[in-house]
């Protein structure tokens, strides 16, 4: 898999809640929907991805764009929801039936994998299930 290009349907199982309203976008940043949405060490708010520094927060729960050079609100404030959201995962540490209730970490907004094996090892959240198809539902609490 590989991070966004464009809003994706994240399916989800439920929201617990809505959170980060008041979070700016980091400066020349684009969060689709759907995506992982995390915070960098300044406390913006950018896709997730294995970098240091970041703390997972949720999924985006709409595209917010920020095309200026310093960090921002996007209109009518940044939505971010915590609970348990649909996604990729991939490779050699692609996330089975046997992680379910283990931490999972970011490979990028779009995937997860079973270990911190990446550079960074940034956690998602906990496996809560996988389907058939390698959809792998994580629990992402902020």
């Amino acid at each position: 898999m590989a991070a966004l290009t464009a809003d994706r349907k994240t399916n989800r199982k439920y929201v617990e809640r809505l959170v980060c309203e008041d979070l700016l976008v980091a400066a020349n940043t684009t969060i689709f929907d759907g995506a992982i949405a995390a915070t960098n060490a300044a406390g913006d708010l950018i896709p997730a991805s294995d970098t240091a520094g970041i703390t997972v927060q949720g999924r985006a729960a709409k595209q917010m764009v920020n095309a200026t050079g310093a960090a921002k609100a996007p209109a009518h404030f940044a939505r971010v929801e915590t609970g348990v959201f649909g996604y990729s995962t991939s490779g050699g540490s692609a996330i089975t039936k046997a992680d379910i209730g283990k931490n999972c970490f970011i490979l990028d907004d779009n995937t997860v994998v079973r270990t911190g094996g990446t550079a960074n090892a940034i956690v998602a959240g906990t496996v809560d299930d996988v389907d058939s198809d390698g959809t792998v539902w994580v629990k992402i609490n902020c």
